[in-house]
């Protein structure tokens, strides 16, 4: 059994491919369907996502193919196919059943797929890429998008999407220049500016605040309900670590050592919970504190370690 992209479906079968096929172990490990699908989308497997229903969803660059979960089979007569795009972005499934399909080419595309695999609706932006992930809000109402503003200079903008009717809601007026990285539950849009600072933007995007932290953020990695929120940094030229960052912009505490894979639990009544990582040169997950960035435990495994869930 192997593959680089695995999933979750709902009664616990591990859905996951290797670039060329996709396959559905059930819950105790037994193969239920192996399917080849490069043919049938284009080209290898970018993103796999799994609807409520069961349905696979599996993506290239440029196509959409739904797969039926009991025998692998293609569920749509044909795939959905986005003219010319190069590159795209993870599969984002909304509660309404509706696949979003992030590509890009000369103009990024953001596709609104019904579950029968027809498109409702299709947004076009300026930023010529489909790699990134669109964001919404926590009622799903709203997704949003970086974008790059008119000219040459670089600068770029978040824009909020209708995720009903892909019309535009919102355009921010700070300078966005690293992407929408997440939304919190507390209705926050987080994402990064020209100086590798965090930016903090309410929902309608209509002001900003910057957290000068003289970090390298790179991405947020858990924003939990209370406590700091803990970003992705930049060490220099040792790959990337964790810092957690508070309301005022302050570092409440940061890893010099070298991390991937970090991950948050908040468990009820834990406050902002516990922060989980690997630390690739002595293979061992690492066990934070979140609101003070105390080490609780690590555990060295023998086997190398890609990631954990």
């Amino acid at each position: 059994m192997s593959g680089g992209i695995k999933r979750i479906a709902d009664d616990g079968s591990l859905i996951l491919t290797d670039g060329t096929s996709v396959s559905w172990y059930s819950s105790g490990g037994q193969l239920k369907w192996r399917r080849n699908v490069v043919s049938s989308i284009n080209g290898s497997v970018v993103d796999l996502a799994v609807a409520a229903s069961g349905t696979v969803y599996v993506s290239s660059a440029n196509t959409v193919s739904a797969l039926d979960p009991n025998t692998g089979e293609p569920s749509w007569h044909a795939p959905f196919v986005s003219s010319s795009s190069k590159d795209s972005g993870p599969l984002v499934i909304g509660p309404d059943g509706t696949i979003y399909f992030h590509t890009g080419g000369s103009q990024e595309k953001l596709t609104a797929i019904a579950f029968d695999g027809t498109p409702k609706w299709e947004y076009s932006g300026n930023s010529g890429t489909g790699s990134s992930r669109p964001i919404f809000s926590s009622d799903g109402s709203i997704s949003y998008l970086f974008q790059l503003s008119s000219g040459l200079d670089g600068r770029g903008k978040a824009v909020g999407l209708s995720a009903a009717t892909g019309r535009t809601f919102f355009e921010a007026p700070c300078d966005v220049r690293s992407g929408a990285y997440t939304y919190s539950t507390s209705g926050i849009l987080y994402t990064g500016d020209a100086n590798n600072n965090l930016l903090r933007f309410p929902s309608d995007l209509q002001s900003c605040s910057v957290s000068t932290s003289g970090l390298t953020v790179t991405d947020t990695a858990a924003v939990p309900t209370t406590g700091p929120v803990v970003v992705r940094i930049a060490l220099p030229g040792t790959g990337d670590s964790y810092a957690a960052i508070d309301s005022q912009g302050r570092t409440v505490w940061s890893r010099i050592e070298p991390l991937t894979g970090g991950f948050a639990d908040t468990p009820s009544g834990e406050g902002s919970g516990t922060f989980f990582a690997i630390a690739p040169q002595t293979n061992e997950i690492v066990a934070i504190r979140i609101a003070t960035g105390d080490e609780l435990w690590r555990q060295r495994f023998g086997a190398r370690m890609s990631g954990v869930c």
